[in-house]
Parts: C-alpha cells; structure tokens; sequence
C-alpha cells in the first residue's frame, strides 16, 4: 500500500482544540486517506443555536513540494465553484504551525448512509429523480467551470437525513485537464475503463476526465435504484463486468432493471466514450421514466422532476493519482462526512411475467450492506454465472467494508 494512502495516521487528535479564535474541535467525523474531518462549534454562535462546521485537517506539505501544489489546487478548485448550491462551502481556511485546517459546512450525513435506509429512495423513482437532479445540476456546475471531479462516490455526496439537499464533497482529486495520461485516480469502481488500463486503445493520447465523471455517474444511479455496485472495476478480468459486455440483458437479470433503465445504462457504459449519453441526454431519460427496477411501483402519474438550472454541458476534463514521483497508483481521498399515463393492464401483465421470481425479490438498497440471496440464472447459457456470483459477493463485501470504515451498521 503506498505511503500516503497512511499519511492521516501521523495526524495528531486534535479533539477538544479551539482553532482561529472560536473554533472549537469537538469530534472526529473521519479519517481518510491524507486526513482528519472534525466536527467543530463556532463558539462566537448563540449557545441555544450553535453553529456548527466541518473541518479537514491536512499536515502542510513542504513549500514547492508536488502534494504542496495539489493541497493548492484542491482548495483553488473548491473556491472556484463553492458558492453553488450544490456544492459543499467552503468558508475559510489557514494553517496553524505545520497544519492545514479547512472549514467547510457541516452536514448531517452523506449519501452512502442514505442509502441504507430502505425508506428513503427505495422503489421510490421519483425521490430517485430529486436526488439525480441535485447530483446533476452540482456535476454540470463542476463542469462549467472546466473543473472534473474524479472522485464521485457515495460518501463524497453530503446530504440531510432525509437525502435532500446533495452537495459535492472533497476536491482533493479534481483536475481541470482535458486529457489524462495518469491512470488509477479515484475509486476503481466508479472509474471508467479507459481511466484503469494501460492496455486500453486510448492510453496513448489519454482519456477523458469529463467522462470519467458522467461514468461514475452511471455508477451512482445502480447504486441508488439497486443498491449494488454493477462490478468491482470496470475490466475484462472482472467476471461481472466481463459478463455485462458479452450479455445484452446482464443489468435486467443481476439488478433487476427494467429494459428502458437497462438500454440507458448500456449507453453509459459504452466502450466508446463518444457513444456515451451527455449529462443532459442523462437528465432526459431518466426523467422519461416511470420506473427503474421491475420491482418499483407502477405509479398511476408521476411528474418529472426537473433541474432548478438550466442543464449545460461544456468545459473539459482528465482524471489520474499520482505520488510524488510521478508515477500511477490508485487510491481514493477521504470523505468529509414527461411522463406517460399508467401503462395497461397487458402491460402490468407483461411486467410481472419479467419480475424476479417470489424466491428472489430483491430489496435494493439494503444491499449496500446486506448480502442478498442466492441468484438464479437467467434462462439463456451463461457459462460464467459461477463466477459472476462469486464477483457479486465480493461487490457486496467491499460496499459493506466501505461502509464498516464510515461506522454505519448494516
């Protein structure tokens, strides 16, 4: 494991410090890859109503150092777009001996631990479509300003406790680069194919970090409507992801989706970046759709939920870690916490002959930390189901390992 991927373990417990005048550190609420989040009072706020704010802690690296220029950056970038709604502010920063501390707002929690609540997005479409509006309007806003995330994943989306009001996190990766020859930045499972292998066509001229986003996007929203990460990157040498290439139907059978959210999907994992739908093409299909799985409601009527902007695409992109030596290696940066009328009645036919079987209902979102049953095949030969279930477990073991380090019970 490289070095930096330790580096948060050097950092003392600074618990109960009072930082700036009136910040008073009163929590750990993390610690990631290359650092501390506190949670702190603003001791200057009333004692009936404090104010509360997140604060990451950095050790500051040294002058002209290559991690010095990226500890730059990520705050440059953040202010950059910190004003956007959705968007988590970033209030002040400075540093205190050989410290970086960075006051950011606090929130409740975070989209992972959302998703553990069956209640909130689960077989619930339309809250799926608020949410993907929030998340789409913060990601076009990133790009905009030319600015690529490179890390979007469940626990760098802060959020309420009822999953409302998604704000970007953590820009300790961002890149403005419109071409990456780096491999390895970010999560690998949220991570496109072109952004994981040297072998890939395009690792010559590099890749794109623009899609690298709207890929781990795609991700994202199989999280939300089937709790499960698709595969555990996204390579031949995965059996789930492998399978998915040669399987037209490998989303409707491993995630029980419906064939309008399987064809989307198929789209926004196509080995073809120029294949791929625009965030604003994203935005359009699913709010064409009434459902997702073939296990969410057939609702009577649904409005479309929209953008509180208008959707935009433009800017560039890039995506890759780096150590100081400028060599590849992947690692991932801390958290810091319309529509048609009802369909007839042949067609409700039609569905519940394509539904999982009673023996294999599915309850999606749990699974992010709960194992599901025993799959069944689906009735054509697939000669690798074996394993692809044994790459589900594992799935499902790295999700619930993800979700042990955040403290959440599953």
């Amino acid at each position: 494991m490289p070095s930096q991927f330790c580096a948060s373990r050097s950092l003392p417990n600074f618990t109960g410090t009072v930082l700036d005048k009136n910040l008073k550190l009163v929590a750990v609420l993390g610690t990631g890859a290359f650092g501390k989040v506190y949670k702190a009072i603003d001791l200057d706020s009333p004692a009936d109503c404090p104010t509360f704010y997140a604060v990451k802690c950095l050790r500051l690296q040294p002058v002209g150092s290559h991690q010095r220029q990226q500890q730059e950056q990520e705050i440059r970038y953040h202010l950059a777009v910190a004003e956007d709604p959705r968007v988590v502010s970033l209030h002040r920063y400075f540093t205190s001996g050989e410290y970086l501390f960075v006051v950011l707002d606090y929130a409740e929690t975070d989209v992972l631990e959302v998703l553990a609540n069956e209640k909130v997005f689960h077989r619930r479409p339309d809250r799926v479509k608020e949410a993907f509006g929030e998340i789409l309007d913060g990601v076009e806003a990133l790009h905009r300003q030319g600015i690529y995330h490179r890390d979007i994943k469940p626990d760098n989306l802060l959020c309420d406790s009822d999953g409302k009001n998604i704000r970007i996190a953590d820009f300790g990766l961002s890149t403005k680069k419109i071409r990456s020859l780096l491999l390895g930045c970010g999560s690998p499972g949220y991570m496109c194919p072109e952004s994981l292998e040297r072998s890939h066509p395009t690792a010559l001229e590099g890749y794109s970090p623009k899609d690298n986003d709207i890929w781990a996007v795609a991700v994202l929203f199989c999280n939300f409507v089937a709790g499960v990460m698709p595969w555990q990157k996204a390579l031949v040498s995965d059996p789930a992801f492998k399978h998915f290439i040669h399987h037209e139907d490998h989303l409707i059978h491993d995630l029980g989706l419906t064939k309008e959210t399987n064809a989307l999907l198929r789209r926004c994992f196509h080995k073809n970046p120029q294949m791929r739908p625009t965030l604003a093409e994203f935005r359009s299909a699913i709010n064409a759709m009434e459902r997702f799985t073939l296990a969410d409601p057939l609702p009577s009527s649904t409005n479309a939920v929209t953008s509180n902007k208008q959707p935009m695409e433009g800017g560039s992109s890039s995506s890759s870690s780096r150590r100081s030596d400028g060599s590849e290696e992947e690692y991932s940066t801390p958290p810091t916490s319309c529509m048609p009328s009802s369909p007839s009645q042949s067609q409700a036919d039609a569905s519940a002959r394509h539904a999982p079987k009673s023996g294999r209902t599915r309850r999606f979102p749990r699974r992010l930390f709960k194992a599901k049953g025993k799959h069944t095949p689906s009735p054509s030969p697939e000669p690798n189901t074996p394993a692809v279930q044994i790459e589900r477990r594992k799935r499902r073991s790295s999700l619930q390992l993800l979700a042990k380090n955040l403290g959440l019970s599953w």
